[in-house]
């Protein structure tokens, strides 16, 4: 049995990508090293992520291309899975490969959120030129994945649409995603939703944002007819207590818990508790919270404009794919469950069984059919 030599390259430990790491290796057809090169942002350590520490054999932090080649015995001879391009490191790294004729592919998440944040988050602004931007962006890069590169695995369709535009042939292409263990369900209620008195809850965990899409939250629950159902917004508040200002101009402030940034290790506590999951984004290039959400078998409401939704819902199936930017969109999905709470059930089962597509065994699965194709020795 051929073994497959890999290194992935990606910019931190997070608990959205160890477990697929743990996976490979449990599956014994690929030896494995990771290396990180960057740390754990400010933001997200705010939002109740942990700055990991490498504790496996496999995994390193570097911080230069020269820590990376010492830190790989057997550099030249493995292939290398570098997450982005956009990161200094990353293009040096890349520029080494080319340079060296080393085996090599890209792993991407969609395009477009440097735009849409020059954008000011316009996303009508963000409808109009990306289409352009798409076709136009880092064609450079692209021609760099078609001519030197195994090839670029991508995070979903919406991934694979910018690179077929900007010229990489389809079979350059191959799927690879954020792939979670299913969280714990748990029976317990967290004490900041021990008062609640609603019978039903909507719920969204992340950062409390305009990216994020919560001010269109809050206006369509506040178009809701209903006195069963309540909404709580797990995550710290970016915006400084703009969504809590909004919720008591729209009168629904005693509807709304705002529980503040939790511990990500609790997230299933919050999930477990709650009956639909929403997710408005503006823009998101993946969205591993309805993973997470999915694996504790929630209905599911997201956008258009995050890429992980054209994988995990299926309309009238397990949820609602509504339009970014759309308060009345976003109301009318969150409105079946308002008037049919008895789909929940049978909605929150399709979840758990697409969520068992992106497990991290399947996606070993996929990476060694990737790696079979693009590193064959016939």
């Amino acid at each position: 049995m051929k073994v497959y030599k890999i290194c992935i390259w990606t910019p931190t430990l997070t608990h959205h990508q160890s477990a697929f790491h743990d996976a490979i290796v449990k599956d014994g057809r690929i030896d494995l090293e990771v290396r990180y090169f960057n740390k754990t942002s400010q933001a997200r350590l705010a939002l109740g992520w942990e700055d990991k520490k490498c504790t496996k054999s496999f995994e390193k932090r570097v911080d230069t291309l020269n820590d990376a080649l010492e830190s790989v015995s057997d550099f030249n001879k493995r292939v290398h899975i570098i997450s982005g391009n956009g990161y200094d490191f990353t293009k040096e790294l890349i520029a080494y490969c080319i340079k060296n004729n080393l085996k090599w592919a890209n792993w991407t998440e969609r395009n477009g959120g440097g735009l849409f944040k020059l954008l000011r988050e316009n996303s009508s602004l963000f409808e109009i030129f990306f289409p352009t931007y798409q076709r136009l962006y880092n064609r450079k890069f692209s021609g760099q994945i078609e001519k030197y590169a195994l090839g670029v695995f991508v995070s979903g369709v919406k991934a694979e649409e910018d690179y077929l535009k900007r010229g990489v042939s389809k079979e350059k292409i191959k799927h690879l995603y954020y792939a979670l263990n299913s969280l714990e369900k748990t029976t317990s209620t967290p004490k900041e939703l021990k008062e609640n008195k609603f019978k039903y809850n909507f719920i969204y965990v992340g950062s409390l944002s305009h990216r994020k899409g919560i001010d269109i939250l809050l206006k369509a629950y506040a178009k809701l007819d209903n006195n069963e159902w309540g909404l709580i917004l797990v995550g710290k508040d970016t915006a400084k207590g703009v969504y809590l200002k909004l919720a008591k101009k729209l009168n629904i402030n005693d509807r709304v818990i705002f529980t503040g940034a939790i511990d990500f290790n609790r997230v299933n506590e919050y999930l477990s508790y709650s009956d639909v999951f929403v997710l408005p984004t503006r823009f998101d290039g993946w969205g591993a919270v309805l993973n997470e959400a999915a694996s504790l078998a929630l209905p599911l409401i997201s956008t258009d404009e995050c890429g992980a939704a054209y994988h995990l819902i299926e309309n009238d199936k397990n949820g609602y794919i509504v339009k970014a930017d759309s308060i009345i969109s976003l109301m009318s999905a969150m409105k079946k469950y308002v008037d049919m709470p008895n789909i929940i059930k049978q909605h929150g089962g399709c979840s758990s069984e697409l969520f068992k597509q992106f497990l991290p065994k399947e996606n070993v699965q996929r990476l060694m059919g990737a790696l079979k194709v693009w590193d064959s020795d016939e």
